[in-house]
């Protein structure tokens, strides 16, 4: 399983963006069966030197083990079509994996899962939750095991440093159950660098971190801050510990966002941008709490100002924002779980331009996929986007959360 990242000259980037602004091609590369190939593939996709892909599915495989629908599977999916099932989990190895994977330079895998693992910790599904590790042939080692104090349902993916240690967030747990920052050591030892306690510090981080060059560590809350709609957060190390400061608060309504609850990107100069699956815009017969936002943070004075760049209205624009990836130009990336065609439908991929124009890039209608909410894959070389779908595909697959299984998918210009 060798994960390669390959990087373009910028002369060569400014050409592969401005093809991507032209029309697009959808393909969908895969459906799930719900069965021993995985259903709900919800986490982000990688891409090795070769073209394989790799990731995870949240549900079936192992359809015995503990949890409702099965417990996930790790996959790897082929240039040719062929998916091949790299790892089943079982329960005490893990359920449910979120995060998809981040790779060493040997090949070998990292990732989540938000249960299992330590079957007597009181999690939904049973375990709370652990770190693995799967080597290039397939096999897969526990590295830690969640046991609630210490963090409970890890979500988002992790982020390794260049001595191989492990950092992410759990949504729950801690000493306030109310979710933790972590690490990981190439050990398997943990250690809880902040706990959550709710209030304006924030409540439930549901996403993955990330980090800049002096290594501070930057996430969302998707509960708790000022107003109880979520905060950013940056995490500074020192002699003491971590210290958390609170770079804002989400006020809901139609002006700001409520409820960031995936990835942060952070460009050259220092910004943050990030969405919101709640308000801004609302829709009286759709998203009563504001069809969500995508908002940039930005470095003022010593602190912090927000602008919010596009308010989703639940139309052809989609409604409840994900996952961002951002070109080397500045555009934005990313998916809606839902709007797009109709009232709540299926989501659709968008692109937000510099200027702030917004295009809609692929609508989804539930045989092509549905509901995604996995941050997108952009290959730069192949001038392609690539990402899943949590549902929709073969819709006689049903499962808890829809119609379908979910798919694969790219979109080429």
């Amino acid at each position: 399983m060798k994960i390669t990242v390959h990087y373009l000259s910028a002369s060569i980037l400014v050409v592969i963006m401005a093809a991507l602004a032209q029309a697009q091609t959808y393909t969908k590369l895969y459906q799930f069966s719900g069965t021993s190939d995985g259903d709900s593939p919800n986490g982000p996709l990688f891409k090795d030197r070769t073209g394989n892909l790799y990731s995870s599915t949240y549900a079936a495989g192992n359809l015995n083990c503990n949890a409702p629908g099965g417990c996930g599977t790790l996959f790897k999916l082929g240039t040719t079509g062929k998916l091949t099932v790299l790892h089943t989990f079982s329960g005490p190895d893990g359920e449910g994996p979120l995060g998809g994977l981040v790779a060493d330079s040997q090949g070998n895998g990292y990732g989540t899962a938000s249960g299992g693992g330590n079957l007597s910790c009181q999690g939904n599904p049973p375990g709370c939750g652990i770190v693995y590790k799967i080597d290039r042939n397939g096999s897969l080692a526990v590295l830690y095991s969640f046991t609630g104090p210490d963090g409970d349902s890890p979500l988002g993916w992790l982020l390794r440093d260049a001595t191989g240690n492990l950092y992410g967030a759990t949504v729950t747990g801690g000493t306030s159950n109310e979710g933790v920052v972590f690490e990981v050591d190439p050990s398997g030892h943990e250690t809880v660098l902040y706990s959550f306690t709710g209030g304006p510090g924030g409540a439930y981080p549901s996403s993955g971190l990330i980090e800049d060059s002096a290594g501070n560590l930057y996430g969302t809350t998707s509960y708790g801050g000022d107003f109880g709609y979520g905060n950013v957060f940056e995490l500074t190390p020192s002699s003491n510990g971590w210290t958390e400061t609170v770079l804002h608060s989400f006020a809901g309504g139609p002006s700001d966002g409520n409820a960031p609850t995936t990835n942060l990107v952070r460009d050259a100069k220092g910004n943050l941008y990030g969405t919101t699956i709640w308000g801004g815009s609302s829709n009286a017969n759709y998203c009563l709490l504001g069809c969500g936002t995508l908002f940039r943070l930005s470095p003022v004075n010593g602190g912090w100002s927000e602008t919010v760049l596009y308010s989703f209205t639940g139309g052809s624009d989609g409604a409840f924002p994900h996952g961002l990836v951002q070109d080397p130009n500045g555009a934005l990336y990313g998916t809606t779980t839902g709007g797009g065609s109709g009232t709540d439908c299926c989501g659709v991929v968008f692109k937000l331009g510099t200027t702030g124009k917004m295009t809609t890039l692929h609508t989804f209608t539930g045989t092509d996929g549905a509901n995604p909410s996995a941050i997108l894959l952009l290959d730069l070389a192949a001038k392609t986007l690539y990402g899943t779908t949590e549902t929709g595909g073969d819709l006689s697959c049903k499962t808890l959360s829809g119609a379908g299984c979910g798919v694969v998918f790219k979109i080429t210009p």
